[in-house]
């Protein structure tokens, strides 16, 4: 035997070991896909303190996408002190963020009239240290510009129409701002803060009366051409929208009842009760199969008050998604539940600090 052969003979043993290597690596990460996967305990649930687990990593640049301003990229200052305001449908949320944190919550009822809603900002704006401040970011539950900053429309306040917030809270407290979806608010705080951290892609699903939904990938938000993506709720499905069928609106038109009361009958052990999740968990599980399809997510964060009902969907919707055509796309997904409070706060505050870097 040559010298050769000898080496092609180690070399090729070599390679046997690492195939064999593999092999044991691979069967050690398949994971169940019938379950939830929960979030580590280095993650805390209460938002008004404490750490949510270890540093994300540093963004991966995308070819092409500085310049975009429809991309906006997870910022790694989070000792910088930022505000974050959730202007909620009922109630209007001012936050003040850091450290990874928030430190102090102020909340106030949504009026009316835009004018008040203004007013009530600027009130609960003077309760923080807005000297301390480097951006504010506002989570709305309506379509937005994000790049000129400007807010559309707000399910509660008629008279709100097109309004350049995010100019006026620069103007008035000195600090950039930015205006976005609270669903993509939702998305951002998962993966800075919570269940998505340092996973890739990753989808925000908000399950409350309707479904929103954000998508962020290589830490990069993606709101796409008119920032609606990500808003699959609203696709066409059967005689509406997949939100018509897989969110609070399906249990209230449905079966006459809200979802508070469906959910403590539930509790209770009522099979009818859960029957009906079960239904909604089978049309969510079609909706989530579009998810898979759009962006073949590593992971999806679900949050809202409908995540509370998942002991009670969880099985219908799994047994839907076994059938989607890509078993491939099932092995590696993971599927979590939030356990962030005030996440709305917390990715405003994320995004505020993105449009300042």
């Amino acid at each position: 035997m040559t010298p050769d052969d000898v080496r092609a003979g180690s070399l090729a043993g070599l390679g046997a070991f690492f195939v064999v290597g593999i092999a044991f690596w691979e069967t050690g990460q398949e994971r169940e896909t019938r379950r939830w996967s929960r979030p580590g305990e280095d993650t805390v649930e209460d938002g008004s303190e404490g750490h949510y687990g270890p540093d994300p990593p540093r963004p991966s640049p995308l070819s092409g996408a500085e310049d975009s301003p429809r991309i906006f990229r997870i910022d790694d200052a989070f000792s910088l002190m930022k505000i974050g305001i959730d202007l909620g449908r009922r109630t209007i949320s001012v936050g003040w963020v850091e450290d990874r944190a928030v430190r102090v919550i102020h909340d106030a009822p949504t009026p009316d009239a835009a004018d008040d809603v203004l007013a009530c900002l600027d009130d609960l704006l003077s309760r923080v240290p807005m000297g301390q401040a480097t951006s504010i970011g506002v989570a709305v539950p309506g379509p937005v510009d994000g790049e000129a900053g400007v807010v559309r429309t707000l399910p509660s306040v008629s008279s709100w129409t097109d309004v350049p917030l995010a100019d006026r809270l620069t103007v008035c407290h000195d600090v950039p701002a930015a205006v976005q979806r609270d669903a993509n608010c939702f998305a951002l705080a998962e993966a800075c803060y919570g269940s998505g951290q340092g996973v890739s892609p990753m989808v925000g699903l908000v399950l409350n009366e309707g479904i929103g939904g954000g998508v962020v990938v290589d830490g990069t938000l993606l709101t796409g051409c008119t920032f609606s993506a990500g808003a699959f709720g609203a696709a066409p499905y059967k005689d509406g929208r997949y939100e018509h069928y897989c969110a609070g609106q399906f249990i209230e038109r449905a079966y006459d009842t809200t979802v508070q009361e469906a959910l403590e009958r539930a509790e209770d052990g009522d099979e009818d009760a859960r029957a009906m999740f079960a239904t909604m968990g089978t049309h969510l599980g079609r909706a989530v199969q579009s998810v898979l399809a759009a962006v073949d997510p590593a992971c999806i964060v679900m949050g809202g008050a409908l995540r509370h009902a998942h002991p009670y969907f969880e099985d219908a919707m799994w047994d839907e998604l076994e059938a989607f055509s890509s078993p491939q796309a099932l092995e590696t997904l993971s599927v979590q539940l939030s356990q962030l409070k005030r996440p709305a706060v917390l990715g405003a505050a994320a995004l505020g600090s993105m449009e300042a870097a």
